[in-house]
Formats: C-alpha cells, sequence, structure tokens
C-alpha cells in the first residue's frame, strides 16, 4: 500500500499520518509516499486549523445575572501522537471541556465585564483550557464571543411589547392613529434605547 502527498505543499497545512504497531505509535510521518506493512496502520490527522462552534448558552455570571453567550473559533493539532493515543475522540473531549470552562469563567466574571470586554472571558477560557489542550495536543488558535446578551430583560421588554400592540390594535380599531411601542423608541443623538 503507498501513501502519496504533494511534495510542494506546505508540511503545516497538510495532514500528517502516523505508522502505528499493536496500538501504540511509532512515529509521526510528514508528507510524501510511504509502504505500510499489513500489520500497522496509518491513522491520518489534519493539521490545519479546524474551526468549531459552541452554541449559545444561558449562563450566571458572578453577580447573579443571566446572559446567554455563544462563542466561535478555531483549533489545530499539535501533536498528532497525543491527539490519538489520549483518548477515542479528542476533539469531543475538548468540546465537552470548553462547555464546562465557559460556565467556569461566566461565573467567576460580572456580567457588566462579560457585556462590554468579551476578551476577559475569552482569555480566562483559554488560561484554563491550557492543560487539557496539551495533554489532547491541541492549539486553540482562536476563541471569540460571537453573541453576548443579557436574559433577564428581555423578558419584560417582549411582554411589555405584546400588551401595548394589543393595546395599539384595539385603539385602532376605533380610529385613534397607531404609535410605536414605547419600548422600541430610541434617542437618535445617543444611540441607546429610551422607555
Amino acid at each position: 500500500m503507498v501513501f502519496r502527498r504533494s511534495q510542494t505543499a506546505d508540511r503545516a497545512s497538510l495532514p500528517k499520518g502516523r505508522g502505528a504497531a499493536e496500538g501504540r505509535v511509532e512515529k509521526v510521518l510528514g508528507p510524501g509516499a510511504y509502504w505500510i506493512i499489513p500489520k500497522r496502520r496509518l491513522l491520518l490527522c489534519d493539521v490545519r486549523p479546524t474551526p468549531f462552534e459552541l452554541a449559545s448558552q444561558e449562563l450566571l455570571t458572578a453577580d447573579g445575572l443571566a446572559i446567554r453567550v455563544g462563542l466561535g473559533g478555531e483549533y489545530r493539532i499539535v501533536n498528532p501522537g497525543s491527539f490519538v493515543t489520549e483518548s477515542s475522540d479528542a476533539f469531543g473531549l475538548y468540546y465537552l471541556e470548553v462547555k464546562q470552562t465557559l460556565r467556569v469563567a461566566s461565573g467567576e466574571l460580572s456580567s457588566q465585564s462579560i457585556l462590554r470586554e468579551q476578551a476577559l472571558l475569552t482569555a480566562r477560557m483559554k488560561e484554563l483550557l491550557a492543560p487539557i489542550a496539551a495533554q489532547l495536543g491541541i492549539e486553540m488558535t482562536r476563541l471569540e464571543v460571537y453573541e453576548a446578551v443579557p436574559v433577564g430583560w428581555l423578558r419584560p421588554c417582549v411582554s411589555q411589547v405584546g400588551s401595548q400592540r394589543r393595546t395599539a390594535s384595539g385603539s385602532m380599531a376605533a380610529g385613534a392613529p397607531r404609535s410605536r411601542p414605547s419600548v422600541l423608541k430610541s434617542s437618535s443623538t445617543s444611540g441607546q434605547w429610551m422607555p
């Protein structure tokens, strides 16, 4: 059996393979052609950055407020030997650790610091994830918060808008002019929402 790889591409951007005999990793192979004897098995690892997304979760912060946070980022395999030997599903394990770390890190920070300075949350998460990432042979190349929304204030606003719409639709039937709900009026000079 021959395993062929392009010789012109950069080594870091190609998948790497490992020769494994009897369940242990013998060596990490770079790109190229290799003869693999029948008693050995070649496992491939893509070492290019791979994107992932952590769906939005409702979390409690240190000050007891609920926020909804969603993350996205990229990881890459830096140690293929560890990646295949430490777990049968190394990224699945790492993904669970990212979810748990998000809960821990958000519990350590206030809601205002998470909403205003999201880099604090991602920096703390990277710090907490470093030991397990090193064990699994993974490097977090990018981690960003793509959604951070306070949860508690949204429900009263939605119910207030709904009641104002019902009132407005009742007055429309009577022939009165319809106005926008006061919750959604904005101040054009300050950029803030006003009641």
